[in-house]
C-alpha cells in the first residue's frame, strides 16, 4: 500500500503581514490532490499543526473543510492528528461523523491506542501531547515525555507480524541528539519548550511519519520529518520542499520524494538599493539584503512599488545594529488607539474586527480614558 505524508500546514499563517491562504489553497488543491490522483494514492497522512493558531481565522477553517470534502469525493482516506499549534477540542469537533467518511482525526491519548487498519497496515495516530497528558489518562507519574512516550508505545501492543505506521507530532531527535537536528526559525519559538524524545523509542514501527520540524529530514532508520510545505521564514528561502511518498510492501517501507512547486516562492535578493529596484518584477515573496552603508528612506515602499510587491523584509548587513528596514517600524504616535487595536487584531487573528467588537472596544477605550461613552 502507498500513502502520502505531509504535515505542518499552518493554515491561516501570515508572513510578515501577508496572508498565505492563497498559497495554502494552491498547495492543497493544485499540488496535493493532483499528486494523489497521478500516483494512485488513496491514503493521506497529515502529521499535525493543521492550523497556525488554536483559534484559526474563519477562512482557514473553510479552506480545510473544502479540502476534506474533496478528499471524500475522490475516495481519499485521511489520517490527521493535532499538533502543538492546534486546539484539540476544536479540531476534534465532528470527528466521529468524519470517521464514517474515512476522515480520521486523532487529538487525544485515547485516540492513539486504537489503530486505523488500511490494507493490512496498522496506522497509530499520536497527536501532540506531553507527559502530564499521559499521566492524566492513565493515572501514572511520569516526570519526562520520553518515558511517557515509551509507555504509550507499550500500550499500543504492536502486532509485529503486520506493518505498523506511527503518525506523530513530536520533537523526535536523531541519534546525534539536538545538535544533529536541522531546525528553522519558523518553529524555534515553540520547539524550545517542547519535550523531546529519542527516535529509538519508535524503532518497532515500520515507518514513523513525523510532523513539527519544518526542514525535511531523516531522524531514525524508520523516522522522517517531511517538513512544512511552504517556506514560513526567510531562513527557509534556500530550502527545497518536497512530498514524502511511502510504500509499504512485504513488511518494509520505501520512500520517494517529489518537489513541491509553490504558487509564490520565498527568495532572497541582494545588492545595492539602486541595483535592486531595477531588477525584473517578481510575484514571489522577497527578502531583500541591501549592501548600502546607510538606511534608504522609504526603501520598503519603493521596492514594493518598483518590482517586488511581496517584499517581506529588508536587511542591512553593513550597518551595525540594524537588522530590518526602519520603515517596518511604524510611527504609532500618529495613530489613534482604536486604529492600532484594529490593525493588531487583524494581524494576529487574520480577519478584521466585527462591528460589535469595534463598538465594545470603543466602550472599553472610553472607560480607560475616563470618558462617559455609552453604547446604544
Amino acid at each position: 500500500m502507498k500513502f502520502l505524508h505531509i504535515s505542518d500546514l499552518h493554515l491561516g499563517k501570515r508572513l510578515h503581514g501577508f496572508s498565505l491562504l492563497d498559497d495554502q489553497r494552491f498547495f492543497l488543491f493544485d499540488r496535493v490532490l493532483p499528486l494523489l490522483k497521478e500516483e494512485g494514492i488513496h491514503v493521506l497522512v497529515i502529521a499535525g499543526d493543521i492550523y497556525d493558531a488554536a483559534i484559526p481565522p474563519q477562512e482557514a477553517v473553510i479552506l480545510l473543510d473544502e479540502f476534506l470534502f474533496h478528499c471524500v469525493q475522490d475516495d481519499i482516506e485521511v489520517l490527521m492528528i493535532s499538533g502543538n499549534h492546534d486546539s484539540s477540542d476544536r479540531l476534534s469537533y465532528g470527528s466521529r461523523i468524519f470517521a464514517s467518511k474515512a476522515i480520521h482525526i486523532a487529538t487525544s491519548v485515547e485516540d492513539a491506542l486504537h489503530p486505523i487498519v488500511i490494507e493490512g497496515v496498522n496506522f497509530y495516530l499520536l497527536p501532540f501531547m506531553k507527559h502530564h497528558d499521559v499521566n492524566g489518562h492513565f493515572k501514572t507519574e511520569f516526570k519526562d515525555y520520553a518515558s511517557a512516550a515509551s509507555f504509550m508505545v507499550e500500550q499500543m501492543h504492536l502486532d509485529l507480524s503486520v506493518p505498523n505506521v506511527l503518525v506523530a507530532h513530536q520533537l523526535v531527535l536523531p541519534e546525534g541528539g539536538e545538535d544533529a537536528l536541522i531546525r528553522s526559525k519558523s518553529e524555534e519559538a515553540t520547539v524550545g519548550a517542547i519535550p523531546n524524545i529519542p527516535s529509538e523509542i519508535f524503532k518497532d514501527f515500520t515507518y514513523v511519519a513525523l510532523g513539527h520540524i519544518h526542514k525535511p529530514q531523516k531522524v531514525g532508520a524508520n523516522a522522517y520529518f517531511c517538513g512544512c510545505p511552504i517556506k514560513y521564514h526567510v531562513d527557509e528561502a534556500k530550502n527545497e520542499k518536497h512530498f514524502n511518498i511511502v510504500t509499504i510492501e512485504n513488511g518494509k517501507f520505501t520512500l520517494e520524494t517529489r518537489p513541491i512547486v509553490p504558487l509564490h516562492d520565498l527568495v532572497i535578493e541582494e545588492g545595492m538599493f539602486e541595483d535592486v529596484i531595477r531588477r525584473s518584477p517578481s510575484e514571489d515573496y522577497v527578502a531583500v539584503v541591501l549592501k548600502d552603508d546607510v538606511p534608504v528612506e522609504g526603501a520598503m515602499d519603493k521596492i514594493r512599488a518598483a518590482n517586488f510587491k511581496r517584499c517581506v523584509a529588508i536587511d542591512y548587513p553593513n550597518i551595525g545594529g540594524v537588522d530590518l528596514d526602519l520603515d517596518e517600524t511604524p510611527d504609532i504616535s500618529s495613530e489613534p488607539p482604536e486604529v492600532l487595536l484594529e490593525k493588531f487584531y487583524e494581524n494576529v487573528m487574520g480577519n478584521p474586527l466585527t462591528d460589535y467588537q469595534k463598538q465594545t472596544a470603543m466602550e472599553l477605550l472610553e472607560k480607560a480614558k475616563g470618558g462617559t461613552h455609552e453604547a446604544d
